[in-house]
């Protein structure tokens, strides 16, 4: 009787800890092998192909690089018109190009990455120029903090998706599970002045994180 209450204690124990550990919402990192990757644009007349750094791979580039093709109706092949050096130490998370092919964006790194340069990155082709952004260029760090976080990144993003004159990216905020009540934003990238402006600015402080009450905890341990 006795080792069973110590046993149920001890489980109760390492619930709580449990618990507390995902309030701070540190999830572990899980990454599939780096890998060539093409994207397309909305109507597929352009398409980039990512082909991630070598790692010390002397069968594959050292630098990351990204392969821009255009659809050509006549020969209905796509055309090589772009290769470009991306600065991704592997490779970037995720990337978009608009129909016309005359910028390819990239989000984050390949292993994530918490809110550096490289967060988002749009690359002029025809002018040969990126403008880099980082979570700080376009949010304060209250806000920073109620987003879900990795041991390496911190996981801002949603969907993104072009509006309809590929002028603009809208995006989604991923959403944090233990700040539901608080009101995320979501973003607007505009590929014209290469700036971020918050759609739905919400509240600007920190939300407290939802946790059961001292009275709860008491309960539980019981």
């Amino acid at each position: 009787m006795v080792l069973r209450m110590i046993l149920d204690r001890g489980m109760k124990i390492l619930l709580i800890v449990s618990v507390l550990g995902a309030a701070g919402t540190l999830l572990a990192d899980s990454y599939a092998p780096p890998r060539s990757k093409t994207y397309a644009s909305p109507s597929g007349t352009a398409i980039v192909r990512v082909e991630p750094a070598g790692m010390g791979d002397p069968q594959v580039p050292a630098r990351c690089r990204a392969l821009v093709y255009f659809y050509n109706e006549k020969t209905s092949e796509y055309e090589k018109k772009f290769e470009k050096l991306l600065p991704n130490r592997i490779a970037p998370g995720d990337v978009m190009i608009p129909d016309d092919g005359r910028c390819v964006i990239t989000f984050a790194e390949w292993h994530g990455g918490r809110g550096d340069r490289n967060t988002i990155v749009i690359h002029d082709l025809k002018a040969g120029t990126a403008r880099h952004l980082d979570l700080a260029d376009f949010l304060p760090q209250t806000r920073i903090d109620t987003f879900p976080r990795s041991t390496s990144s911190v996981q801002w993003r949603g969907e993104a998706w072009f509006d309809s004159e590929q002028r603009r990216v809208h995006i989604s905020a991923a959403i944090n599970p233990f700040y539901p009540a608080f009101k995320h934003p979501s973003f607007i990238l505009h590929l014209e002045t290469q700036t971020v402006s918050i759609d739905d600015p919400g509240s600007p402080g920190k939300p407290e994180p939802i946790l059961p009450s001292r009275n709860s905890w008491w309960e539980f341990w019981k």
